[in-house]
């Protein structure tokens, strides 16, 4: 989308001082810290809502959201670019401030995210916009500061040479360096072992490690959403436990793992399972706008994702013991709800990377959902 036919309706602003605007349009020029995947909602008059929930950030303020009502403008807006939207109102929601577009609104890009990760400086990018004297100083300032504090893309700690790495007979914990990364495409770019931040949308879930007898995969039963939105599978919830170590989440059926069980748990102090019932392992596929992503989920993080409830808590109530809580309908409840494509907000993934494996690479830790709960004076 070019220049707006409307013409300007209010100042160029910081977003800093957006809380003085409230109820006024404005012009945004901002660097693109994530553009959620495009929603749709049904309106009072039976007709289709299209909305795009983009983050974005400047050199006064690092967070703010816009909401996106165009569907041909929140196609176009993509993580890292830097844009110029025209003609947007400040709103207060949920006693958050917030940008959202009317009618008249229009996006002018001036800077693709691949330009300014390649630039090696502001000059060459602010001599090649099209843009007012006052316009091209706002967005020098905020090209500076995506470049002074965009996402790391690239992990820094390597040993200098090989002498200054002691050899040991033991391994040393080290933590990781952590990647902010604005989109999937770029955590799939990622070369070193590292641990990485992004958002994304939940696409499906997959259950590579369930076999027959045979030791076939059963391809009905792969995919999950198949088996609850069409066959009415009531067998999920076995597909979905088993026994296991709880700390490293290993199986102890040689059936669902590719290998031998592994003989001591790296994640116990005298390296010994702790056996009980546990998650199988599991793929959660994640995309954005720009790939997707499969993430090996494991026990621990299988119950952070399925909100704190445990395997344990399921087998129980399956098994027919009485609780205050029906674990197997909240657990049924969350997986249905979370394979609602289109209809949820994306969340924020916390997933180690390593490079060394072919298989598993991406392995989630935690995930979160995202929460618009800052002061209007907060950074």
């Amino acid at each position: 989308m070019a220049g707006n036919a409307f013409g300007w309706y209010g100042p160029l602003i910081d977003l800093a001082d957006a809380a003085s605007h409230v109820g006024s349009y404005v012009q945004l020029l901002v660097f693109v810290r994530a553009s959620r995947p495009v929603q749709r909602f049904k309106a009072s008059n039976g007709g289709e809502l299209v909305r795009t929930d983009v983050h974005v950030g400047d050199d006064t303020r690092s967070y703010f959201s816009i909401c996106v009502w165009q569907k041909q403008m929140g196609e176009v807006i993509f993580a890292g670019d830097v844009v110029l939207i025209q003609n947007v109102k400040i709103v207060k929601f949920g006693g958050a401030l917030e940008a959202t577009t009317v009618p008249s609104s229009s996006l002018l890009l001036l800077v693709r995210s691949h330009q300014l990760l390649a630039s090696r400086g502001i000059e060459e990018l602010l001599i090649q916009s099209r843009v007012g004297t006052g316009t091209k100083g706002k967005l020098g300032k905020v090209l500076s500061w995506a470049q002074a504090t965009g996402p790391k893309l690239h992990c820094t700690n390597y040993p200098i040479s090989g002498w200054e790495v002691q050899r040991k007979n033991w391994k040393v914990h080290q933590d990781q360096n952590l990647c902010e990364c604005i989109s999937i495409l770029e955590i799939l770019n990622l070369a070193e072992t590292c641990r990485a931040l992004f958002y994304g949308s939940i696409g499906e879930i997959c259950l590579p490690f369930n076999m027959n007898v045979e030791g076939d995969f059963e391809v009905d039963k792969l995919f999950v959403s198949k088996r609850l939105f069409k066959m009415g599978d009531s067998k999920t919830i076995d597909d979905f436990i088993c026994l296991g170590c709880k700390l490293c989440g290993s199986p102890v059926d040689p059936r669902i793992m590719e290998t031998k069980d592994p003989l001591y748990c790296e994640k116990s102090t005298n390296h010994l399972h702790d056996i009980c019932s546990i998650y199988r392992p599991f793929l959660l596929y994640v995309w954005d706008q720009s790939a997707h992503i499969p993430l090996l989920v494991k026990n621990k993080a299988a119950e952070i994702f399925f909100g704190n409830v445990t395997a344990e808590n399921i087998n129980e109530c399956y098994k027919g013991k009485r609780s205050r809580i029906d674990f197997c309908k909240v657990w049924l409840i969350l997986l249905k709800l979370s394979l609602q494509q289109g209809k949820n907000s994306p969340l924020k993934f916390e997933i180690n990377i390593n490079c060394d494996r072919k298989s598993g690479r991406f392995e989630l830790i935690t995930v979160k959902m995202p929460c618009n709960s800052r002061k209007e004076g907060s950074q």
